[in-house]
């Protein structure tokens, strides 16, 4: 094995990813993960807080408290699921009955991709709970319908 610029090479192969000492930049390793050379490199789309809130608002979600928010089918001003949004990461939390509200998944946003065919963010745990679908369906159901229903008639 020879050390040189920082890195360790056995049989032509780099074993780690680091920087070259004075320069700053990254040499990538073909043992990382996700390598894929130059060729196949793709562009991933990644959701920031703007386009999630924009997905949730037109999946029945509702902005309740700066948060948005799915609620209960019995009582529709009570939030019971929320996307919490932080500097780096947004958190999906659930209210326990005793009012607390505890997080479920978390992820950074730039690992929250949308799905290529239904758009539902993958990584915060919604293809992992499958009532949380329904829910949604629900709160996009009751929204529909209460826009169809109009405002109060006049006589």
């Amino acid at each position: 094995m020879v050390a040189a610029f920082g890195l360790s090479w056995r049989i032509g192969v780099p074993a780690v990813c680091g920087p070259i000492r004075g320069l700053g930049a990254m040499i990538p390793s073909y043992r990382t993960p996700g390598y894929a050379g130059r060729a196949q490199t793709r562009k991933v789309r990644r959701m920031d807080k703007d386009e999630l809130t924009a997905w949730a608002v037109g999946n029945g979600w509702q902005v309740m408290a700066g948060a948005p928010s799915l609620t209960k089918p019995s009582a529709p001003k009570e939030a019971i699921v929320r996307m919490v949004f932080k500097a780096t990461v947004v958190n999906l939390e659930v209210k326990k009955p005793a009012g607390k509200w505890e997080k479920i998944s978390g992820e950074a946003y730039a690992k929250v991709q949308p799905d290529p065919d239904t758009g539902v963010p993958q990584g915060l745990g919604f293809e992992k709970i499958p009532s949380f679908s329904m829910l949604m369906q629900e709160n996009k159901d009751r929204q529909v319908f209460a826009n169809l229903g109009g405002g109060p008639k006049r006589r």
